[in-house]
């Protein structure tokens, strides 16, 4: 085996063992504080794009529902009344 590929094999594995390490410290953690302002502004700058682009209706409401499902199931995570959408 060149000492190329054993070298890139070695990288990997220790890529690997850094992404798995768990205990993080939640004193050093932050809570992401999104506002409805953000998300508004984020759906407006989307309608700009769709609006410019001209998508067909079937796909303008799946490149909206998308993001709105994504920024539903972020906040559902932080206020577990919430219903869950995975079922």
């Amino acid at each position: 085996m060149s000492s190329r590929l054993l070298s890139l094999i070695c990288l990997i594995c220790l890529c690997s063992l850094m992404a798995c390490q768990t205990g993080l410290d939640t004193k050093q953690t932050k809570e992401l504080m999104v506002k409805g302002d953000h998300f508004h502004y984020a759906l407006d700058k989307l309608t700009d794009v769709i609006v410019h682009d001209i998508f067909s209706p079937p796909v303008a409401s799946r490149v909206y529902s998308y993001p709105c499902i994504a920024a539903y199931s972020t906040i559902q995570k932080a206020n577990p009344s919430m219903e869950d959408l995975g079922g």
